[in-house]
């Protein structure tokens, strides 16, 4: 059955809604916006001065190799191979998050759409068929750090030993086109979720 690509942040909808705490309230809407911008392929207004810190710092687990990336030059291309891959379509299943004063974690399954080729030049995949699609799933745990405005300062990444890779049926698969014709119109501006610090930390 095919995902309905608008409920990958069903879980992070309802958390806003019911969140009362007006600078959580801002990380979960600032993350959210970062989510979609990412799956459209549109890494470019993640770095906006309105979503991320000048300076942000990523640090990336996966399997055995750490990809460190210090400042918006060096975090641009870890976007920029990502969407160069083809591959920014992604849904989530079964997750769980958690917001604090600290920042936004997530534990969820990840799934990640891939042309064939593609996912055997960058990944090194043995495939058979590479001009069918195929969607790579595994477990992420995710921490994004935020400052006293709400403004994401790094992400921390995990990818899990669960690893799976499964032939995409073609009435499942989700093009970049579908994504942004679909998202987009749910993405809220900047000036939307501006945080203000004269607003109460906890709503009355």
């Amino acid at each position: 059955m095919k995902f309905d690509i608008t409920r990958r942040m069903e879980v992070v909808d309802q958390a806003i809604t019911a969140e009362v705490n007006a600078f959580h309230r801002a990380i979960l809407r600032n993350y959210r916006r970062h989510a979609h911008l990412e799956v459209c392929g549109m890494w470019e207004q993640i770095l906006s001065p309105e979503l991320t810190c000048l300076d942000p710092h990523y640090k990336i687990h996966n399997g055995e190799k750490v990809v460190i990336a210090d400042g918006l030059t060096a975090v641009s291309q870890v976007y920029k191979r990502m969407s160069d891959s083809n591959s920014t379509v992604i849904y989530h299943t079964d997750e769980h998050i958690m917001v604090s004063d600290e920042g936004f974690m997530s534990e969820y399954v990840s799934h990640r759409f891939w042309k064939g080729a593609d996912l055997a030049r960058v990944a090194g995949e043995k495939l058979d068929d590479l001009e069918s699609h195929y969607i790579v799933s595994q477990t992420l745990i995710t921490f994004f750090t935020y400052n006293k405005d709400a403004i994401l300062t790094g992400e921390y990444v995990y990818h899990g030993a669960d690893r799976r890779v499964r032939l995409c049926p073609p009435d499942e698969v989700i093009s970049l086109d579908e994504c942004r014709a679909r998202l987009l119109p749910l993405i809220e501006s900047v000036e939307a979720i501006r945080f203000h610090r004269s607003e109460p930390a906890v709503a009355a």
